[in-house]
This record gives C-alpha cells, sequence and structure tokens, in this order.
C-alpha cells in the first residue's frame, strides 16, 4: 500500500466517523427545535422531518468540502432510477415477513393478546405514525448504509466495513446495561441485512423499506414494542405471553432468540431476491486498459512484411499525352498536316 492510497483510506475512515457522530449531534438539534415548534402530538414528526433536514444539509457540506460532490442525493444512494418504488417495496416486503416469521412460534401457541383501539382520534395516529416511521428508517439509513458505508468501504472494503457496521450497531445497542443479549445479536444481524440490501442496489431505497417494514409490522400491524419502545402503537396493541427467549418481553420480537435465526435465514432470502439488482448495479463496470490495438495498422505492416513496403506519389502528377499548340498558327497548321 502506497502512501497516497493510505491518506484516502485514512480520510474516508475519518469522513465515516465524523458523520456517525454528526447524527446524534443533529439528533440533539432536531429535538431541541421540535420542543419549541410542536405539540405533543406532533412532536415526533418534526422531529424527524427536522432531522432529515440537518442530515442532508450536513452530508451536503461535508461531500463538497472533502469530496467536491456536488449531488448530495445521488451521492446518498437517493438514486432516482426506474422501479425504485419496486425495490422499496421488496424491502418493505422482507422486513414484514421476517418479522411476521419471527412472532409466529407465539401466535401459533396462543400467547399474543391483541387489544384493538378504533377511536377517531387514534386513526389520526396512525397515519402521523405512518409517516413518522417512514422518515425515522429513512434518517437511519442516510447515516448508516448512505453515508457511513461507503466511507468504510472505502477504507476497508465492503466486507469489513459491513462487519464493523455492524460490530458498531451491536455496541451501541449494548449501551443500556438491561439491554438483552439477544436484541444485541439481533442489532448486529440486522444491520448486516440492511448493509448487503444497499450492496446489492447501490441505493438506499430497498434497505429503507426493509427497516420500515420491520418497524411498521412490529409496532403498527402488530402493536408489539420496538426495543422497548411503545409509543407506536396506536390501533393494536399486543401483549406477549410464553418465555422470554421466544417473546422477547418487554423488549419486543428483537430481543427473541427466535428472531435471530429468522434474521439469518432473511439473509439468505435477501441474497437471492436481489440477483437482478445486484447484476444491474453491483457488477463492477469492465473498463478498457492495456495498449490501444489499431486494425489498419496491424494489417499494414503485415502487407509490408510480404510485400514490401508501398510507394506512394509524393503528389499528384499531370500526365501529358500530346503537346499542346501554343499560338493560333501553330494550331492551324497542325489541322492541315492531321487532315482536319
Amino acid at each position: 500500500m502506497n502512501s497516497s492510497t493510505a491518506v484516502q483510506r485514512m480520510r474516508a475512515l475519518f469522513l465515516g466517523v465524523i458523520g456517525i457522530a454528526y447524527y446524534y449531534i443533529a439528533q440533539t438539534i432536531a429535538s431541541h427545535a421540535a420542543e419549541g415548534l410542536s405539540s405533543a402530538d406532533w412532536f415526533d414528526l418534526v422531529d424527524r422531518l427536522m432531522l432529515l433536514f440537518l442530515l442532508l444539509v450536513g452530508y451536503g457540506v461535508l461531500a463538497y468540502v472533502f469530496q467536491r460532490k456536488h449531488s448530495v442525493g445521488y451521492e446518498l444512494g437517493l438514486k432516482v432510477r426506474p422501479g425504485l418504488l419496486r425495490e422499496f417495496g421488496l424491502g418493505a416486503a422482507v422486513g414484514w415477513g421476517t418479522l411476521v416469521v419471527a412472532i409466529l412460534p407465539v401466535v401459533i401457541a396462543g400467547g399474543l393478546v391483541i387489544t384493538l383501539w378504533g377511536a377517531p382520534r387514534q386513526w389520526f395516529l396512525l397515519a402521523l405514525d405512518v409517516v413518522v416511521l417512514l422518515a425515522f428508517s429513512l434518517a437511519e439509513e442516510l447515516v448508516f448504509r448512505a453515508y457511513a458505508l461507503p466511507r468504510l468501504i472505502e477504507a476497508f472494503g465492503p466486507t469489513s466495513a459491513t462487519l464493523l457496521l455492524a460490530v458498531l450497531a451491536a455496541v451501541l445497542q449494548a449501551g443500556s446495561p438491561f439491554t438483552p443479549r439477544a436484541e444485541i445479536w439481533t442489532a448486529f444481524l440486522l444491520s448486516w441485512l440492511l448493509s448487503l440490501g444497499y450492496l446489492r442496489t447501490r441505493a438506499v431505497w430497498l434497505p429503507w423499506g426493509l427497516r420500515f417494514g420491520w418497524y411498521a409490522s412490529t409496532s403498527l400491524l402488530f402493536g408489539l414494542p420496538i426495543g422497548g419502545v411503545t409509543r407506536y402503537t396506536p390501533i393494536v396493541q399486543s401483549t406477549e405471553h410464553g418465555p422470554d427467549w421466544l417473546t422477547g418481553a418487554d423488549y419486543g420480537p428483537d430481543a427473541s432468540v427466535f428472531t435471530i435465526l429468522v434474521l439469518i435465514v432473511a439473509l439468505i432470502v435477501l441474497m437471492k431476491t436481489t440477483r437482478d439488482y445486484a447484476f444491474r448495479y453491483a457488477t463492477p463496470e469492465i473498463l478498457p486498459a492495456g495498449i490501444p490495438v489499431d486494425i489498419d495498422a496491424i494489417s499494414k505492416r503485415q502487407h509490408e512484411a510480404g510485400m514490401g513496403p508501398a510507394i506512394e506519389p509524393a503528389g499528384p502528377q499531370l500526365v501529358q499525352i500530346a503537346g499542346l499548340p501554343a499560338t493560333q498558327e501553330e494550331a492551324a497548321e497542325h489541322s492541315q498536316r492531321d487532315g482536319y
């Protein structure tokens, strides 16, 4: 590794660390701003939208100053291209399906007690929470997949970068002393799954859909807590009964041992369902290299080797068939002599 490559890798690692640190700073600023701009019902929405705005501005500045990039949306994986809604939908389907399989044993055993709330205000909160989870899941994917992961790839390569980001997710999840070990492993595998979605598509749409599908299915559809948080369950509220290793207790499916097994299977499923995307977007481009080949020059050299060098005229030549008379008298004399 030469010195210039080492400098580039160190700069990429520095930008990745700065990007992640900025996320937590932006979270604090967004929360303080939302407290002064919104009421209780609208707080989460204003908070998440403010966070998105700060992330786009901050990462845009970093991209311009350190990388001389002008299109921050494209650099963050927000690539407007045909089929982006299908990518988002595939991610949401994988997130939803993974969560459904994770809680299926509890449902079959009859350990899921569901309570429904049908007041008009609850439906309003449901619509509000959908937008909140869309914004929140996009913000997290912008930080960890769209910005930090490419920087870590520049520094260490895709496999090591994915592993480092998964370890970071596990460490952050383990920050609380009461966090179950199963939830730490879930954070590790879910981060790996999301990074795989980004690497297969080189855009944020699929991992965004996957994270949203996971969050929305857990809270809005089944009324279960997301890492112990239950404020996104306005219509459906559920209580799980059974062993903690299977139900996750108060932390929800994130802390279930069975969820760990399901996520491992989900990695294989995502690999198979994104083959076309990987071929279209993640296959390295074949660039021409080596010595330019001039077919005409090769043919000319072969001809000269067999027949000798071709002698080309120095310039246009004039061939005079007969002399022209200089005067009219000479022309008349020539006509009489020739019998004209």
